[in-house]
């Protein structure tokens, strides 16, 4: 029954939380543009990292800390604008052979 009361207040500070993120990240897209950064009209950030052939054989392990590396440029826009807590990197590995 709790859970059922605290729903409607989480929503809308989650919603709240939602529509400020977006608003500070619209704000700064001009700047993530030239980073070859795309924004979609929720906020999200995303991007395509292209993993080097050297690492394509590699344990997973190895290529998502090779990507992290790549997201140190992204990481210091948000850390310069205050967003890094807000923001956390979804990795999904794509299937190139159907491309």
């Amino acid at each position: 029954m709790k859970n059922i009361i605290l729903y409607w207040p989480r929503f809308f500070r989650e919603a709240w939380n939602t529509m400020k993120y977006a608003k500070a990240v619209k704000s700064i897209e001009p700047e993530l543009i030239k980073e070859n950064l795309r924004v979609d009209w929720i906020g999200r950030i995303y991007t395509v990292i292209s993993v080097k052939e050297e690492l394509i054989n590699q344990p997973d392990l190895m290529q998502q800390s090779w990507v992290f590396q790549q997201l140190g440029p992204i990481n210091s826009i948000l850390l310069k604008h205050g967003l890094s807590n807000d923001a956390f990197p979804e990795i999904t590995k794509l299937d190139v052979s159907n491309v």
